[in-house]
């Protein structure tokens, strides 16, 4: 490794040669160089060049969105609109204010400062209550209506932090059944000869929401079950029947993360949708099969969660990632996508389906593009090892040289940063290029080195 000043414009590292020789064994970028593109080393954001090859080219450098919540990029310009939102202030609308961000949204989504962030650099975050609150159609990419999209882009990629207060994969309401007392708010609960859970309070109807720590088999093994609360000693038995149509009974929790479409009207090309309990592609018309892949996700209480959405219609995949994870792939027809008029985009983004109204969640960095192609900073040296990553936003990209505005985020760097770069095949080079040789990433990060721009 050489390390080098030229002319106190930036500091290079230089990687061996190796590196380059491995990339020319498979279709993987390969990285040669990085450098910091500023002469003052106090900068916030630090602007890094990436030099290689395999890259590809771009036709957009600069993805189609990076909302921060508190100020977006699209396509590479600042939007400072949100920045004016008060706490707990519903969104601007398209059709009232041009610098709108997102042309949809219900009005349980909120602009918020005063709960969590997910790291020290972010200023603010979206905070939806129940489960239909959602917001979507960036303006970027669909104009005032959200649907005003480019013609027949085939890819897209999402990409984005989620948080729920309960685990919304194994959460249930039930009516109760001879209740004896009161169950306490977040207290713990046993199932009896079951498992545990938390109390997680009342919503709709009365129904009492319960948050299972895990499946546990699901409403036959759980029917009849006692449920004690560990604090109260409150009582209620699980349901013999699901609600259905009428007034007493269990429902098991269900929810859309992400809806995808290609129509605006839902009935001429593809719908896509990635829920807590599968992901899949669903054409409209009649002739084609649904591609879906079952994986529940798991969304631990009280923890962000990154998940990234990929997209091609022209070789009809899907494929999503939880913290890195790939939870599946989906194939389907590519002639069932609506061609000649629309492109996939992001019609909503949060919770839309049956979670009680107790459930609250959080969402923030949104990053949106036309294209697979991508620059993240992860915190192990194998790609394949990474469970931590944060995706930067490119400023100018080539086949052999790329630019991105740093963006650490919530990595412990301490322990390690490290460089990926995919193409629009989603190769990446699976050995990392150690960041912190380039940058000082300090232990812990500074607060200021990870201001979000």
């Amino acid at each position: 490794m050489i390390i080098r000043r030229e002319n106190s414009i930036f500091l290079c590292v230089l990687f061996t040669t190796f590196l380059a020789f491995a990339g020319t064994l498979s279709a993987a970028p390969s990285v040669l160089q990085v450098a910091v593109t500023t002469s003052d080393s106090t900068a916030t954001p630090k602007a890094l060049r990436i030099e290689g090859q395999g890259f590809g080219s771009k036709a957009d450098s600069a993805p189609i969105l990076v909302d921060y919540v508190s100020h977006a990029f699209e396509y590479g310009t600042r939007n400072e609109t949100q920045s004016l939102l008060s706490d707990m202030e519903n969104l601007p609308r398209a059709d009232e204010n041009p610098g709108a961000v997102w042309a949809s949204w219900t009005t349980d989504v909120y602009y918020s400062t005063s709960h969590s962030r997910r790291h020290s650099g972010s200023k603010a975050s979206y905070f939806l209550k129940g489960g239909n609150a959602w917001f979507g159609l960036p303006t970027a990419y669909g104009g005032a209506t959200g649907w005003d999209t480019p013609i027949d882009n085939p890819q897209l990629y999402v990409s984005w932090w989620y948080k729920n207060r309960y685990k919304s994969t194994w959460l249930w309401r039930i009516t109760p059944v001879n209740m004896q007392g009161e169950f306490l708010k977040d207290e713990r609960i046993e199932i009896e000869g079951v498992g545990t859970g938390t109390y997680a309070g009342t919503g709709e109807q009365g129904m009492l929401a319960m948050a299972f720590d895990q499946r546990y088999g699901g409403a036959p093994s759980l029917v009849g079950k006692k449920i004690i609360g560990t604090q109260s000693g409150a009582v209620t038995y699980f349901p013999e029947q699901f609600i259905g149509s009428g007034d007493s009974g269990y429902l098991f929790a269900g929810s859309k993360l992400a809806r995808i479409w290609d129509d605006p009207k839902g009935s001429a090309g593809i719908r896509s949708s990635v829920a807590v309990h599968d992901f899949y592609v669903l054409p409209s018309r009649e002739g084609y099969e649904i591609a879906k892949v079952y994986d529940s996700l798991e969304l631990p209480p009280n923890q962000w969660v990154h998940l990234e959405y990929l997209l091609d219609t022209a070789k009809g995949v899907v494929k999503m990632y939880a913290d890195g994870r790939l939870r599946g792939e989906a194939k389907f027809d590519p002639t069932a996508i609506y061609n000649g008029k629309y492109s996939p985009t992001l019609s909503l983004i949060g919770t839309n389906g049956r979670l009680p109204s107790v459930q609250v969640s959080e969402i923030s960095e949104i990053y949106i593009d036309k294209s697979w192609q991508r620059v993240v900073i992860g915190n192990a040296p194998r790609y394949s090892e990474v469970t931590r990553s944060e995706v930067q936003r490119p400023i100018q990209w080539a086949d052999t040289e790329i630019d991105v505005a740093l963006n650490l985020g919530a990595l412990d760097s301490s322990t390690g940063a490290y460089l990926y770069v995919f193409d629009r095949d989603n190769n990446v080079n699976e050995n990392g290029v150690p960041l912190c040789d380039v940058v000082d990433c300090g232990s812990p990060p500074a607060p200021v080195s990870l201001d979000v721009q």
